[in-house]
Parts: C-alpha cells; sequence; structure tokens
C-alpha cells in the first residue's frame, strides 16, 4: 500500500469559475441521519443549482468502500480457491505416498507374524512410524508457511495471514489423511495370510 493521494477541501462558494474549469470533477461526501435513498433525489438537484455542474454517480459510502477493494477480494477469492485445490491435491499425494510406502512393507509384515508376532502390535508399530513421520512432515511444512504468510501479507484482505484457525484446519486435513493412509494399508497387510504376504517381493 502507497501513501494516500494528496486531497484538498475547498469551500464551494470560495471557488472561482477559474478554478471549477481546472478541477472539472468534484467528490463530495454527505452524512445524512434518514434513508439515503429518499434524499438522492433532492441531493442531485441542490449539487446541480448550487455547483452548476451535472451530478452523476451517487452512491453510498459502503458501495464506494466496497468498490476500492473489490481487486483485493478477487485476489482473495482466487487464492482461496487455488489454496483449497491445493490442499486437496497435497492431500491425495501425502495419502497415496504414505499408503504405498506401508503397502511395501507387506513382505516384512508377513514376516513378523509368520514368526509369532501379534497383529495388533504389528499394525501398532507400523501406524506409530508412520504418524511419526507424518508429524515431523506436517510440522516442518506449517512452520515454514507461517513465517512465508508475511510474502502474500499485501494481497490478503479480510484475513490475516496469521490466522491460526487455516493452520489448524490444515494441519488436522493433512493428520488426518496421513492416519488413514498409514492404518487402512497397515490393517489389510496384517489381514493377509502369513504365507501369501511372504510372497510379495
Amino acid at each position: 500500500m502507497g501513501d494516500p493521494a494528496p486531497a484538498m477541501y475547498v469551500l464551494q462558494a470560495q471557488v472561482s469559475d477559474k478554478l471549477n474549469n481546472a478541477f472539472p470533477t468534484l467528490d463530495w461526501i454527505i452524512r445524512t441521519n434518514v434513508d439515503p435513498g429518499a434524499v438522492s433525489a433532492a441531493l442531485h438537484n441542490v449539487l446541480r443549482e448550487e455547483t452548476r455542474q451535472q451530478v452523476t454517480d451517487i452512491r453510498l459510502m459502503k458501495d464506494t468502500w466496497s468498490l476500492s477493494v473489490s481487486r483485493q477480494r478477487l485476489n482473495l477469492w482466487l487464492m482461496t480457491l487455488f489454496g483449497t485445490a491445493a490442499l486437496l491435491l497435497g492431500a491425495v499425494g501425502v495419502y497415496g505416498l504414505v499408503a504405498y510406502s506401508v503397502q511395501q512393507r507387506t513382505h516384512e509384515i508377513g514376516i513378523r507374524i509368520a514368526v509369532g508376532a501379534d497383529a495388533n502390535a504389528v499394525r501398532s508399530m507400523v501406524v506409530r512410524q508412520g504418524m511419526a513421520r507424518i508429524l515431523i512432515g506436517v510440522g516442518v511444512g506449517v512452520f515454514a508457511a507461517y513465517f512465508l504468510a508475511n510474502v502474500l501479507a499485501s494481497t490478503l484482505f479480510g484475513v490475516e495471514p496469521h490466522d491460526l484457525s487455516i493452520f489448524a484446519i490444515v494441519g488436522v486435513v493433512l493428520l488426518t489423511v496421513g492416519g488413514a493412509a498409514v492404518y487402512v494399508p497397515a490393517l489389510r497387510a496384517t489381514r493377509v495370510d502369513p504365507t501369501l504376504a511372504l510372497r510379495c517381493a
């Protein structure tokens, strides 16, 4: 955000025709205690009579404010859309990668069960080891995103760059997806007949 543009307030009665021609466009800010829509026509006529200029584009201050931040709002919606898509793609990627890594241990799980290990204990071990890696990855990612959020601060509107609820939601989603990606393949692997699991390369 740059410095505000220079502004000058001049009493209309003291504005000469020469100055009036130099500034053909004047902006008026009027405060009223009644419904602005009910007095817009009267204001239009009074301003035209007093200033001898055509009065156009009468709108509420909230509409002016909304128009002034429309670009930032569009950027926010686009970033929200792309951020949601990135979160979904990241969740799918995490699930696929973690599930594949657990599936690769089917042979090891079969050996452990074949030599007498309890299936529940093996499943707990696989889930615990997988979740430890997921926790480290999510922790590093959220930590990095928290400090890199300042880069996006100038393009955000209506949202704090360090909104802890957003970081919490993203972390919970990734942890949930990662937990499912570890548990489901581990559950399948421990339910497979050890003789079949031993044949898996």
